[in-house]
Parts: structure tokens; C-alpha cells; sequence
């Protein structure tokens, strides 16, 4: 056995050399890493993405990538779907035939929920908004024409009808039928797919409908839950935004900055104690009570099902570009993994390690990235000292480390 570990020490590099070579950066702009869906690899050079399939990384698909000023949104493959630029356009199209499904001309946002764009029909001055599902098919735009039939006073005085979509406008995609329509006065309400205001713009932040309620903001700042009729369900009582439902639980913040659980009927089933939590995700919560003590991977009841080492730190789904109200209805990218695989990554100390649902280490925290968890495959970077000089590996690991891919920034990257 000894002899054995001497040789793999020995050949440990010349092993990792030998794994097939893809040429591109995993690094985007803004510090971002190019999405790993578990069967593709995307890889950033200056000018374009290379998106290599796994089972045939020899022949690559070349995908034109040039962010926009103003409007950079990362990256993304979803469900056999990728992002393009083509001139002013961005286009969402399918992997295995290279089709568009749809070209737009802006994009605000693009998720399991379906988006919005922004089209320039032909040469029109006047833009339009349309709304779409996921896999790109559209649901229905909003125009000039449409938008003043909803809101007749609007062309009276300085008003600019486009302002009132955009990245940082607080519009979303729908969910459960329903989407958030901003009045010209900036308050917030909502209709439906055809168009039809289904909730009056009373809210100064509305937030995505989930398990039938959605949070919003009335005009006194405070927070509460509304039903598709607009029905207050939990009263203004909450200074902070709740998160959305989820496995019927919200997460809310008492004044003292303190986090715990209610039920739709606004009854607070675990008391709020946590200084960190995440949403639920299929029955579960990971929270924390302090920076420094451990984190509990609790169940509905509050009962603490795992505990985890305090110097531990949970991955959060985090990104600047989505409006703050927006962000907390993501879940935590650690907790996915726990309840879908039982294994998840951790940070530690400025590191990442992947650790089993009851704490094992499966790999040590060793890596400077350890990102996008799939098929028991993973993003990694590694940074060792070897012959007097730093040596910094990017590539696809599996659960025992081994490097399966390796990328290298060739010329032109």
C-alpha cells in the first residue's frame, strides 16, 4: 500500500496532464463562472464561448457572447437551452439543432419561470415588452398601445412609458399566472396573461406569486402577504421583506434582526432565534444562530435534523444584478444539493470542500472554487506548490478529485 501512494504522489501530475485539455476560460465578467450543467461546459475566450459537450468535447459549438452595455446579464444554459448575442439581440437558443427560439432585444431576466424582453419591432420607435415561458415561447407583449389602454392618464404630462420596465424596475416574469405591472406613478400591482390588471398598482415592491401568496410592501414601508384576488392573507406587520413560500413556510425578521418561520395562517411555527437561514427546500432549512456557531440543517418542526461545523459557511444564490426584492426567492445553492443528493458544498476558511448530509468530508477544503454540483461532477480550481512555483489547475472534477477535463487560456483568450 505504501508503495502504491508513492507512486501516485510520483505520477500524480503527469496523471493530471493526461486528462483531455479544453481551451477557454471558466471565468466570465464580473467575477462569474460560466455555468456547469452537468452534460456541457461552457468556456469563455475574448470574443465568443466555446460550449463543449461531454461525451464529444472534439467538436465544440462556438457561441457568439458580447455583453451589453447597460444590460449584461451572466451566461446561461437551462434545459437544453443557451444564450447568444447577435448584433443588438440577444437569442435563446436549443443546444441540439442551433435553432432560435427567440430573438429579443433586451434581456431582463431568463429562469426556470420563463423571462422578459424587450423587442424593436421592425423598425418601430416604440419598444415592446414581451413576456415568455421558458423554453422561449412568448406569452404575450406589452406595448405602447396596450400599456396606455391600462393606465388612460399616462400620456398626460412628462411621462416616458419604457422607463417603467427594465432591469432595476422591479418587473418579474410570471408565476402562477401572474406577473407585476408598474403604474406610472411607481407603485406595483398585477395581471394576468392577457394583459388584464388583475391586482390595482397600490405596492411599492410586489414580489412573485408562490403557493398561492406573494409579499409586498404597502406605501407605510411594511411588509405583508396578498392572494391572487388581493386579499391581504398576513397583515403589514413585518419591517423586513419575508421570503416567498416554500414548502408552506416563509422565513421573517423580527426587529431585532432575528429570523424565523411562519405558516400561511401568519403563525410563527419556529421561533425567530436564527441570525442566518435560507428558505425551505423540500421540507428542510439550513440556519445558523450566530456567525460563529454551527449551522443546523433543521426540518418543519424546528427539530434539528444535522448539525455542521461552526466554521463552516453555506453557498448562497447571490447576484447583483437582480433586483434585492428578487433574490429571496432563490434558494441556497448548499441546501439544494443536501436534499436532492445528499452531499453538498461548503466554504471554509476561504476554501470549498464537498461534505455528505451527516457532516462526512468526501473532499477536503482544498479548493480555491468549487462550484455547480452535478452528476456528482464539479467546477474546481486547484491552487499547489510544486518544483519551486504555483501551480493553478481549472478543469471538471468528479467526488474523488480526480480531474476529468482541464481547461487552459490558449492564445486569442
Amino acid at each position: 500500500m505504501k508503495i502504491i501512494s508513492t507512486l501516485i504522489l510520483i505520477l500524480g501530475p503527469f496523471l493530471i496532464q493526461a486528462q483531455p485539455t479544453l481551451k477557454g476560460s471558466m471565468e466570465s465578467s464580473f467575477k462569474e463562472y460560466m455555468p456547469f450543467d452537468g452534460s456541457y461546459i461552457p468556456l469563455k475566450n475574448n470574443s465568443s464561448i466555446m460550449l463543449y459537450d461531454m461525451e464529444n468535447p472534439s467538436h465544440p459549438i462556438e457561441i457568439n457572447w458580447e455583453t451589453k452595455l447597460f444590460n449584461t446579464i451572466p451566461f446561461q444554459i437551462q434545459n437544453g437551452r443557451y444564450l447568444e448575442t447577435s448584433g443588438d439581440n440577444y437569442l435563446i437558443k436549443d443546444i441540439e439543432t442551433h435553432n432560435t427560439i427567440l430573438k429579443v432585444r433586451k434581456l431582463w431576466e431568463w429562469s426556470a419561470k420563463g423571462g422578459i424582453g424587450q423587442l424593436d419591432k421592425e423598425g418601430e420607435k416604440s419598444f415592446s415588452y414581451l413576456y415568455f415561458d421558458f423554453s422561449g415561447e412568448p406569452i404575450d407583449t406589452l406595448t405602447e398601445t396596450e400599456y396606455f389602454r391600462l393606465f388612460p392618464t399616462a400620456d398626460e404630462g412628462f411621462f416616458r412609458w419604457f422607463s417603467i420596465l427594465g432591469r432595476n424596475s422591479g418587473m418579474l416574469p410570471f408565476s402562477e399566472g401572474l406577473t407585476t405591472i408598474k403604474s406610472p406613478e411607481s407603485l406595483f400591482g398585477y395581471m394576468n396573461k392577457s394583459m388584464r390588471i388583475i391586482i390595482t398598482p397600490q405596492f411599492l415592491i410586489s414580489g412573485s406569486f408562490y403557493e398561492g401568496l406573494a409579499s409586498v410592501q404597502n406605501k407605510d414601508h411594511q411588509w405583508g402577504f396578498i392572494d391572487k384576488e388581493g386579499k391581504t392573507v398576513i397583515p403589514f406587520n413585518y419591517h423586513a421583506q419575508p421570503t416567498r413560500f416554500s414548502c408552506g413556510m416563509a422565513q421573517v425578521t423580527n426587529n431585532k434582526g432575528k429570523k424565523g418561520y411562519i405558516n400561511p395562517s401568519n403563525e410563527l411555527v419556529i421561533p425567530a432565534i436564527y441570525t442566518y437561514a435560507t428558505p425551505f427546500y423540500k421540507g428542510h432549512a439550513l440556519v445558523r444562530k450566530e456567525i460563529n456557531s454551527p449551522i443546523l440543517l433543521i426540518n418543519k418542526e424546528g427539530k434539528v435534523v444535522e448539525r455542521y461545523d461552526s466554521k463552516y459557511y453555506y453557498l448562497e444564490d447571490f447576484n447583483i444584478k437582480i433586483p434585492l426584492h428578487y433574490e429571496t426567492e432563490k434558494f441556497s445553492p448548499t441546501l439544494r444539493q443536501l436534499m436532492d443528493t445528499g452531499k453538498a458544498i461548503f466554504k471554509k476558511e476561504g476554501r470549498y470542500g464537498l461534505i455528505d448530509i451527516h457532516g462526512d468530508i468526501i473532499l477536503d477544503f482544498n479548493y480555491k472554487v468549487l462550484k455547480g454540483y452535478k452528476n456528482g461532477l464539479m467546477l474546481a480550481r486547484t491552487s499547489t506548490y510544486e518544483k519551486g512555483k504555483t501551480v493553478v489547475r481549472n478543469g471538471i472534477i468528479d467526488e474523488s478529485g480526480e480531474f476529468l477535463f482541464l481547461f487552459q487560456e490558449g492564445d486569442g483568450f
